[in-house]
C-alpha cells in the first residue's frame, strides 16, 4: 500500500504503476489535442471559403479585442444575463476550466518541476488550497449539470431547440467524469489510510471515502476507474473539434473578430455608383463576417427572446434567420459552391426562399438581438443587407414605403412637405415666445456654438413641433448660442438606409455632409436619436474625415442643469414613467442624461422605470423604417406592447427622448388606455419647458 499520510500532500499517480508511465500519459494526452487541432483547422478552412475569406483587423485593435474576448468568455458577461441557464453555463464552464488547470498543475509538477529542478511544490498550504478549489469546482459542476439536465428533461423551455438538445450527451459525459473524479479521490483517500489533512483538503472525496473499504478493494476500484476516467476524458476531449463543443473555440474567435462599433450600424456599399450588385439575395453574396458568425451560432435563442417583433407574434425570429443562413451556406458549400449551383437553387437562394419577406420587414432594427447575443453575431446587418437586395435588385418592398421613398427623394423628408415648411416653427416660436432662432450663415448666427439639427419630425410633424420649441427655449434660456439650417436641412436618410434603399440614403447623406462641411459646423445638437445615430455613427462610415462633435439634446440639457445654467424651474405635477429610445440608449449608450432631465422636470423626483429600461429598453416599433409601414401581422402592435408595460402601474405621463417614440407611444397609449384615461406622452425637454413657462407666467402652482 502506498501512503503519504504523514505529509500534507498526496502521491501523484498513486496506484498507477506502468512502464514509462509519464511517456504513455503524454502520448495519450496529445491524441485528443491533435484531433481538436485538426477539427479547428477544418473549421478555419471552411471560414476561408466563406465570402471573401477571413480578414484580420488592424494590429492596433488586437489588444482591445483580446480584452473584450476575455471579458465575454471568462466573465461570461452576456451569458449571465439569462439567470437560470446562464449561471448553470457559467458553473459548468468554470468547473471545466478549473479542473483543466488542476490537471496542468499536476503535469507541471511531475514533468517539469521535479525532473528538471528537483522542486516539489505540491504540498502544504498550496496543496490544501488546490484540493479544496478542485473539490468545489467538481461539486459546482455536478450541480450545474444536474440543473441543465433538469431543464432538458423536465421544464423543457422553448429556447432549447433540437440542436441544443444534441448537446445533452456532452452534459452527461461531463457529469460522469465529475462523479468519477470524486470516486477516484475517495478510493485514494481510503487506500492511503485516511490521511488527517484530507478531511479539510478534500472534503467531498473524504465523505465518499467513508463507504469504500481500505486495502485491496480501494486499490482495485481506483485502478479500474482511473483507466475508465482517462479513456472517457480523452474521447470526450477529442470530440471538441468536431461537435457542438467546438463552440468553445468558435465563440472566442467570433467575439475577437466582431466589429468594435456599437450594434446595428449597417455596412455601407463602397463605390455604390460602380457596384453591379446591391445587398443579398443568395447566400454566396454575404461577406465572410456574416457567414462566419452565423456558423458560430449556438442557437441559445436569446436574440429571439428579446425581439419585439417575435414577442408580438410577428414571423421574425433572429435565431431562425441566422440558422437559415448557416444551413443554406453549408448546403451550398457541400454542393460545390458557385460552380455547381444556380441563383435559384434552393441551396443558394435565401430571400423569398427559406427566408420570407415578412420576416425581414418585421424587423425594427432595435438591436436587442445583437445586444444579447453571447457570441456577438450581427443579426441586424444581415437583415438590412437582405432588404437591400429586395429593394435595389428586385424593387420588392411594402407598398406604403414607396411614398416615403418618393418624398425623401423629391422633398428631402418622408412626409413630402416642401423644404420651406422647415422654417414655419421658427416663425411660430418668434410669435409665441419672442425667441429669434437664426439661420446658420445668416444674420444673428455669427457666434453660434451649436448647429441645432431639428430633423424631419421636429420641423414638420405636428406632434413633434413642441419638442423642437422646448429644446430651443431651454438652451436659449441657458445662454447657449445656436442656429439652424432651416430649408437647407434634409432628411439624414436613416429610414432609407434601414429599409434597404442604400442608394437613396447615400444621396441624402452626402448632401448633408457637404452642407455641414461647407458651413464649417463643429458642434451639432440633435433632438432625434435617429439623426443622432446618423451623424454619430453612420456618416462617419461614409466619410472618415468628419470631425464635428454631435450630442443629443438630453445630453446638452443635462450638462446645462449640472452647470446650474438652468435653475429655478418648478417641476410639473405628474405620475411619470420614463421610456428609453433604442437608438439613444442601446445604440449610443445614452441613458443617464434623459433621467437627469426627467428628474429636473419632475421637481427633483426621479421618474419611475419599467422592467425593460436603459440599454435593455423595449422598442416603440418605429425603427428600421417601420414608422412608414403598416403593422399588419402579429398578435398586437409593438407600440401597444410597450405602452401596456409603461401604463400597467398607473402612470399618467410617459416621458420620452425621441419624436418617433412620442408618436408611437401616443398611439399605443390610446389603444391600451382607451379614451377614458388621460395619458400624456411628452419628451423630457417638453416637461422641463412646461416648468420654465410657469416661471414666465408667474404661475408656480
Amino acid at each position: 500500500m502506498h501512503t503519504l499520510a504523514a505529509a500534507v500532500t498526496r502521491e501523484i499517480y498513486w496506484n498507477i504503476d506502468i512502464p514509462f508511465r509519464g511517456l504513455v500519459i503524454v502520448i495519450l494526452g496529445l491524441v485528443p489535442f491533435a484531433i481538436i487541432a485538426y477539427g479547428l483547422w477544418q473549421r478555419w478552412q471552411r471560414w476561408q471559403r466563406m465570402g471573401d475569406g477571413v480578414e484580420l483587423p488592424p494590429r492596433d485593435e488586437w489588444w482591445s479585442r483580446t480584452k473584450r474576448t476575455l471579458v465575454q468568455v471568462f466573465a461570461q458577461k452576456r451569458i449571465r444575463r439569462r439567470k437560470q441557464g446562464g449561471y448553470s453555463h457559467v458553473m459548468i464552464f468554470w468547473s471545466f476550466v478549473l479542473l483543466f488547470i488542476g490537471t496542468v498543475i499536476v503535469a507541471i509538477q511531475t514533468d517539469l518541476a521535479t525532473p528538471l529542478f528537483d522542486w516539489y511544490f505540491f504540498d502544504g498550504a498550496f496543496y490544501v488550497a488546490y484540493s479544496i478549489v478542485l473539490d468545489l469546482a467538481g461539486l459546482g459542476g455536478i450541480a450545474a449539470c444536474c440543473f441543465a439536465l433538469y431543464r432538458r428533461y423536465v421544464t423543457k423551455p422553448e429556447t432549447l431547440t433540437k440542436r441544443m438538445l444534441t448537446w445533452t450527451p456532452h452534459i452527461w459525459v461531463f457529469l460522469v467524469l465529475l462523479v468519477q473524479g470524486f470516486i477516484l479521490e475517495a478510493c485514494r483517500i481510503s487506500g492511503t489510510g485516511f490521511p488527517d489533512h484530507e478531511v479539510y483538503a478534500s472534503p467531498v472525496g473524504n465523505v465518499f471515502a467513508q463507504v469504500i473499504p481500505t486495502g485491496g478493494i480501494a486499490e482495485g476500484l481506483h485502478l479500474f476507474f482511473w483507466w475508465f476516467h482517462l479513456a472517457l476524458t480523452l474521447v470526450w476531449l477529442g470530440m471538441f473539434g468536431q461537435t457542438a463543443m467546438a463552440h468553445i473555440f468558435t465563440s472566442m474567435a467570433t467575439i475577437w473578430l466582431a466589429r468594435e462599433i456599437p450594434v446595428s450600424t449597417p455596412r455601407p456599399i463602397v463605390d455604390i455608383e460602380e457596384a453591379e450588385e446591391f445587398g443579398v439575395l443568395t447566400v454566396d453574396q454575404f461577406i465572410n463576417t456574416h457567414l462566419r458568425d452565423a456558423d458560430a451560432c449556438v442557437e441559445c435563442g436569446r436574440c429571439t427572446d428579446v425581439c419585439p417583433a417575435n414577442i408580438t407574434g410577428k414571423p421574425l425570429s433572429p435565431k431562425k434567420i441566422i440558422n437559415d443562413i448557416k444551413e443554406a451556406w453549408l448546403a451550398y458549400d457541400a454542393a460545390g459552391g458557385a460552380e455547381n449551383t444556380s441563383d435559384e437553387d434552393p441551396t443558394k437562394r435565401l430571400v423569398g426562399g427559406i427566408i420570407s419577406q415578412d420576416e425581414l420587414w418585421s424587423c425594427t432594427t432595435c438591436g436587442a438581438c445583437e445586444q444579447e447575443c453571447p457570441v456577438m453575431i450581427e443579426q441586424v446587418d444581415k437583415i438590412v443587407q437582405m432588404r437591400r437586395g429586395l429593394v435595389l435588385m428586385e424593387s420588392e418592398f411594402p407598398e406604403e414605403v414607396q411614398n416615403a421613398f418618393n418624398n425623401m427623394e423629391q422633398q428631402g423628408n418622408p412626409w413630402g412637405k416642401p423644404p420651406d415648411d422647415r422654417s414655419k416653427w421658427i416663425e411660430e416660436i418668434a410669435e409665441e415666445e419672442d425667441l429669434i432662432v437664426p439661420i446658420w450663415g445668416e444674420e444673428g448666427s455669427e457666434d453660434a456654438e451649436y448647429l441645432f439639427w431639428v430633423g424631419c419630425a421636429g420641423a414638420l410633424d405636428a406632434r413633434s413641433l413642441p419638442i423642437t420649441k422646448s429644446v430651443a427655449l431651454l438652451i436659449q434660456k441657458a445662454g447657449v448660442k445656436f442656429a439652424v439650417l432651416g430649408p437647407m436641412e434634409s432628411c439624414t436618410g436613416d429610414p432609407a438606409l434601414r429599409i434597404g434603399n442604400e442608394y437613396l440614403y447615400q444621396i441624402l447623406a452626402q448632401q448633408n455632409i457637404e452642407v455641414i462641411k461647407e458651413a464649417g459646423v463643429k458642434k451639432i445638437v440633435t433632438q432625434c436619436p435617429h439623426c443622432f445615430q446618423s451623424f454619430n455613427k453612420d456618416y462617419r462610415k461614409l466619410d472618415g474625415s468628419l470631425d464635428y462633435e454631435v450630442i443629443h439634446h438630453t445630453q446638452l440639457i443635462s450638462e446645462l442643469l449640472e452647470d446650474k445654467r438652468l435653475e429655478g424651474i418648478p417641476g410639473i405635477d405628474a405620475k411619470a414613467i420614463l421610456h428609453d429610445s433604442c437608438y439613444l440608449a442601446r445604440h449610443n449608450k445614452v441613458t443617464d442624461e434623459p433621467r437627469n432631465v426627467a428628474k429636473a422636470a419632475l421637481g427633483n423626483v426621479a421618474a419611475s422605470e419599467p422592467k425593460r429600461c436603459g440599454e435593455k429598453t423595449f422598442c416603440c416599433g418605429a425603427g428600421g423604417g417601420r414608422m412608414w409601414m403598416e403593422e399588419h401581422l402579429g398578435d398586437k402592435n409593438v407600440n401597444a406592447e410597450r405602452a401596456e408595460e409603461l401604463l400597467k402601474d398607473g402612470a399618467d405621463t410617459i416621458l420620452t427622448s425621441c419624436p418617433f417614440c412620442k408618436t408611437m407611444l401616443s398611439d399605443g397609449a390610446k389603444v391600451v388606455a382607451g379614451e377614458s384615461r388621460d395619458v400624456k406622452v411628452m419628451d423630457v425637454a417638453e416637461a422641463l419647458a412646461q416648468g420654465l413657462k410657469k416661471t414666465k407666467t408667474g404661475n408656480n402652482a
